[in-house]
């Protein structure tokens, strides 16, 4: 400890030699250009707080649905970003704002998607890989919005190489859900879906516009597809995809449940037997995720799909031993209660309703309204039935001589 008291001084001359040697040549200047660049810092200090808190404003308004003042707010905070050229804040604040405009009755679609671009380009410039993929993504969903279904669908693998790119699989497992989402609405209506007695998709016939990848008609005027179309069979393999990505992106219940959830959808639209049974062995996996622990939102919607699914095809259940005949039971009563609880808030609100003396006066009031309509309209229809006839004069002897 001696010597390290020894040491400590003999230090302090050195580092205050060395800034002596430094400064020596011009205090005052070195002095001046100090102030300049603390003058510089706080006002850059300043200005960052400001964005930040106008940037936590607009969050909140946006949160709170005010997409009218979040808007400004992003507005705002863009123009501050602009000032301090922060690209990355720029970005963030023109998604705010393009994802207000898309929110609106008639959608500027142009502008939006201008400021999707902008957005991701000014993420792209910052490296912040996050906000360029929600401004592609942002863009993507809007053309679907926008019924341009195939553009939504480009837009989407655009999105979905990206996210591969990084190696995210959360954001693989949206852009692919999205994309079959996307593919599921286009398929949707291409043609007459031919089935046979159990509900199975033999094919489709379309018109030549309508099918997407089929076998066409020596006559050119009709397609024939042979089972499910290209689009829905893409969607199942993108929603196979999304169901792994979801497994590795962390052990969600909630969120595997509904990839299992999506994917039995999709297999129930192809509509043959294997594709059927998959379909609810993916559900039987999904209301396994959530029995216990789970949205109840979620589990309703499960349970409702498991049993609409044995409804169509009551030969799924067919020889399945008593632990199937006990899930699929629990889906039921899920339902049942479900059905139950709306049942019996309907009734109570019809109730609350009728010994509300202001809601009971207001239903007497427009009844009697109801029923002077009524006789007005007979009255005038009366008078019309009188005014048909020939003039005469008043009395009940108006025929005599």
């Amino acid at each position: 400890m001696a010597g390290l008291a020894v040491l400590l001084p003999q230090m302090n001359e050195l580092y205050n030699a060395q800034l002596g040697s430094v400064d020596a040549p011009d205090a005052t200047g070195s002095a001046a250009r100090f102030a300049e660049k603390l003058r510089q810092d706080s006002a850059e200090a300043g200005t960052a707080r400001t964005l930040l808190e106008k940037r936590r404003l607009a969050e909140r308004l946006h949160a709170a649905g005010d997409f009218e003042a979040a808007l400004d707010a992003f507005h705002a905070a863009a123009e501050a970003a602009q000032e301090l050229d922060e690209p990355g804040q720029e970005a963030i604040a023109v998604l705010g704002m393009a994802d207000c405009l898309s929110r609106e009755t008639e959608v500027d679609d142009v502008l939006v998607l201008g400021m999707f671009a902008h957005s991701a380009a000014r993420a792209a410039a910052a490296g912040d890989d996050a906000t360029r993929f929600h401004a592609l993504a942002g863009a993507a969903t809007l053309k679907r919005a926008l019924g341009r279904k195939r553009e939504s669908a480009a837009a989407w693998d655009a999105v979905l190489e990206f996210a591969r790119g990084l190696g995210s699989s959360k954001f693989t497992s949206m852009a692919c859900t999205q994309l079959a989402f996307v593919l599921l609405d286009s398929d949707d209506g291409a043609g007459v879906e031919m089935v046979n007695k159990e509900k199975e998709t033999v094919h489709r016939v379309a018109s030549e516009e309508g099918a997407a990848s089929s076998s066409a008609d020596p006559a050119g005027s009709v397609q024939v597809q042979l089972g499910p179309g290209s689009d829905l069979r893409r969607a199942i393999k993108l929603l196979e995809e999304a169901q792994g990505a979801t497994a590795e992106a962390g052990n969600d219940p909630a969120q595997a449940a509904t990839a299992c959830m999506n994917l039995a959808g999709a297999l129930r639209r192809a509509g043959n037997t294997a594709n059927k049974r998959r379909a609810e062995r993916e559900l039987a996996s999904a209301f396994a995720a959530v029995r216990q622990a789970g949205p109840d939102q979620l589990r309703l919607q499960v349970a409702r799909h498991m049993v609409e699914l044995h409804e169509e095809s009551a030969w799924l259940s067919e020889d399945r031993g008593d632990e199937h005949a006990s899930m699929l039971s629990e889906c039921r009563a899920v339902v049942q209660a479900a059905d139950s609880h709306i049942v019996k808030k309907q009734t109570a609100l019809e109730i609350a309703q009728e010994q509300d003396p202001e809601t009971r006066f207001m239903q007497e009031r427009s009844a009697w309204a109801q029923r002077k309509l009524v006789e007005m309209s007979r009255q005038d229809s009366d008078s019309e039935d009188e005014a048909a006839g020939p003039a005469h004069p008043k009395g009940e002897d108006w025929r005599r001589p």
